[in-house]
């Protein structure tokens, strides 16, 4: 993919930007890839980009940079790793907080050229303490959302016990978000209930994002594997057992099913109700978790359609980002996927691939493999439509958004970030 144009160009100055996040960096976690390639792509916008985040200090990050995402060290980019421990033995997220923002202090040129961003409530007090003490720009990337609000227009949310609707997560959002010089939500939906509730501050729906990696037409997927996929932990928000009898009813047509970055217990699991179901062998394979790039070098060599099973419930149509669909793009992926709010936001149905009623999930997501696997030039013009929606939901566009996100709160322009504004790839 061409280089993009930084926004840290002309008249505007680079800013400093800090990600506090306090999972480990090193284990197979989401939201550490996440926090990694959406900073990195700060970097590559020319702003000076730091991921604090939780590991072995003595880790040598810009290796475990290459090895374990792909991405080569930058002079602007640098991943501080602190510990949560207090004396190596109690784990202490306030200590891990307290140690990050010393670090922040301690590397802050200039208060007006410099951004906070978390995505951990209970960070929320210090980021606040930074925007008042300091001067700071501070955001909040919000992955869930704690509140009571339902919305007409959204799956109604399950009736919360004393304890949620109290919760502590709840109650720091409602004390110190609006305090904060902006927030990111990473869905739509999201957002319209976070406005709906209590938020007031400037407000910007920026999903999560996808790496297209610099290929050749040959490298890309292809029709011939017949071999969907699916990559994720198990959770009770995938739909397993459909998967399952789906792959059932048409593993006579020489379709087959991957399901990658499995744990161990997880494997045996699901292989007992592969068994119980009676599935031919090599039909659904299943894998554990592998490095990013690893996995990326997998689907687009053994895997021609990529899966998205959520089942219709109110966190999978309402706060889930299905990044999974980020990276299915990213490699030339064409996909399936349950219709849902957060889902057709990415995905234009017989345009990015097929959306599957979830009210008739059985027969219309057979329907939406056989269709898929069965016309090689709708599979054509499918993936040359997801590789253009992978440079339109890149990392790197993500964080051209965000960079003028902040400096339209710090020129007093953020009155189009009073509603939820979410522009959709063609």
């Amino acid at each position: 993919m061409p280089h993009q144009k930084s926004l840290a160009t002309g008249t505007h100055l680079p800013y400093t930007l800090f990600f506090v996040n306090k999972f480990n960096w090193l284990d197979a976690s989401p939201m550490a890839t996440v926090s990694t390639f959406s900073t990195y792509a700060l970097a590559e916008q020319g702003q000076h980009t730091t991921l604090i985040i939780e590991g072995d200090t003595a880790a040598a990050s810009d290796e475990l940079l290459k090895e374990k995402f792909g991405l080569a060290p930058r002079p602007n980019y640098r991943v501080k790793l602190l510990q949560r421990k207090i004396f190596g033995k109690v784990k202490s997220s306030e200590i891990f907080f307290l140690r990050a923002v010393g670090h922040i202090l301690k590397n802050s040129p200039d208060g007006k050229r410099v951004v906070v961003i978390t995505r951990n409530t209970t960070f929320l007090f210090y980021l606040v303490m930074l925007k008042k003490l300091f001067g700071f720009t501070v955001l909040f990337e919000a992955h869930g959302y704690h509140g009571t609000v339902n919305l007409p227009n959204l799956p109604l949310r399950p009736p919360l016990s004393f304890l949620q609707r109290y919760s502590s997560y709840r109650l720091l959002e409602q004390f110190l978000l609006n305090q904060c010089s902006g927030l990111i939500c990473i869905t739509r939906p999201q957002c319209q209930l976070y406005r709906a509730d209590f938020v007031k501050i400037p407000t910007a729906v920026l999903p999560l994002g996808s790496r297209p990696p610099e290929m050749k037409t040959a490298a890309l997927p292809q029709f011939s594997k017949k071999r969907l996929v699916y990559i994720g932990r198990l959770t009770t928000h995938i739909d397993v057992d459909l998967m399952i009898q789906a792959i059932k009813a048409i593993a006579s047509d020489g379709i087959s099913l991957v399901w990658v970055g499995l744990k161990s217990g997880d494997i045996e699991v699901l292989a007992k109700k592969i068994r119980e179901a009676g599935l031919p062998e090599g039909a659904f394979l299943l894998k554990g978790w592998m490095a990013h790039k690893d996995m990326a070098a997998l689907l687009r060599e053994e895997t021609s359609v990529g899966l998205a099973t959520y089942k219709p419930t109110y966190r999978s149509a309402v706060v889930t980002c299905p990044t999974k669909i980020f990276d299915y793009y990213a490699v030339g992926l064409p996909v399936i996927a349950a219709k849902l709010p957060t889902v057709e936001d990415l995905v234009t149905d017989g345009h990015h691939g097929v959306l599957y009623d979830t009210a008739n999930a059985h027969e219309s997501l057979v329907a939406a493999i056989s269709r898929l696997c069965t016309d090689e030039a709708l599979y054509s013009k499918m993936q040359a439509s997801v590789l253009a929606a992978a440079e339109y939901f890149s990392w790197q566009n993500r964080a051209k958004r965000l960079i003028s996100f902040a400096q339209a709160i710090q020129s007093g322009n953020a009155q189009k970030y009073a509603s939820c504004n979410f522009v959709r790839p063609l």
